[in-house]
């Protein structure tokens, strides 16, 4: 999200941008499964971010 709101332009972003979207994404969940006790929930992925 905190991507989106700094590159977006008219709410959109360029197709070039979902890769720094999708590694941010994944770098994220990592972090959160580290910080995780017995298990994460994601509703989310890349794709649909």
């Amino acid at each position: 999200m905190e991507y989106w709101l700094e590159h977006q332009v008219d709410r959109r972003i360029a197709l070039e941008q979902c890769e720094a979207i999708a590694s941010e994404h994944n770098r994220g969940e990592d972090t959160l499964t580290l910080e995780s006790r017995n298990s994460l929930f994601c509703d989310t992925n890349p794709i649909t971010t």
